[in-house]
């Protein structure tokens, strides 16, 4: 089926992924293939599953940072879907400690008891409502985006945690639920610590659309899901990305020339 799909779709393989994405999610096609990307990167560094032998950060990590009512969280439930082992958490309620590890006391022994964002490992850790995370408790996941694994030393107890983790996080203006300006975005707006948001791959930003075909455009396509059901192509992604997870592509000397010079600019 996987190779059908190839075979039918060529150079567009992405484009058609990113449509079989959570239908009912209209638009935010950019986003889709985003978290796309860090599915099938979920995996741990220098493992036989991609077949790399290079000791690098494999693992892509990704902020939806905007205006409340505008499907973040519901992209986080999608893609915790489409990976084996992955979590979805609310970073509102939620320590630092209790998302990655804590020691706690039962009878008269200490005992480790890890969080979601480590027992995701090699998969997804989608945490909604991050920026209701205070930024001491944020500190605790500067490790993992950039390790893949963390230590904890307490009551006793000294452990070296493997989390090999791509963590998603969500979260609104720091401002409140709006943005404030509407021509630029500030980095003071964003409510992470600046080591956090600078091992963030990738930033995606909502706002609400003024403009009054885009929003002609998505109340016609909401209603035309009134009168049909809207498939559900899951079952196949998440065999899809699996497959995916096995290649071990070559960069021709073509790209790394683009890509170097893209990144030096």
């Amino acid at each position: 089926a996987i190779k059908r799909f190839n075979d039918r779709n060529h150079s567009n393989i992405v484009d058609e992924l990113a449509k079989m994405f959570d239908r009912s999610i209209i638009g935010y096609e950019h986003v889709k293939k985003g978290l796309l990307l860090c599915a099938v990167n979920s995996y741990g560094d220098n493992v036989s599953l991609c077949g790399s032998n290079n000791l690098r950060r494999e693992r892509i990590h990704a902020l939806l940072i905007g205006e409340s009512g505008l499907a973040k969280s519901k992209f986080l439930r999608a893609i915790k879907k489409l990976v084996p082992n992955s979590r979805y958490e609310s970073g509102q309620n939620s320590s630092g400690k209790s998302l990655t590890a804590i020691v706690s006391k039962e009878d008269e022994n200490y005992m480790l008891r890890l969080g979601p964002a480590s027992l995701a490992k090699n998969a997804v850790c989608a945490i909604n409502e991050f920026g209701r995370t205070k930024f001491e408790d944020q500190a605790h996941f500067l490790d993992i985006m950039e390790e893949g694994k963390f230590t904890i030393n307490k009551h006793g107890i000294n452990a070296t945690i493997e989390a090999t983790t791509s963590l998603i996080f969500s979260a609104n203006p720091i401002n409140g639920s709006n943005w404030s300006n509407e021509d630029r975005i500030d980095i003071d707006e964003i409510p992470a610590l600046k080591p956090i948001i600078d091992r963030t791959d990738l930033t995606f930003v909502f706002r609400n659309t003024k403009d009054e075909d885009l929003i002609r455009e998505y109340a016609m396509l909401k209603s035309e899901f009134e009168n049909k059901k809207i498939p559900d192509y899951s079952n196949y992604l998440i065999k899809h990305l699996e497959f995916a997870k096995k290649l071990n592509p070559k960069i021709s000397d073509e790209a790394k020339t683009m890509l170097s010079q893209f990144f030096i600019s």
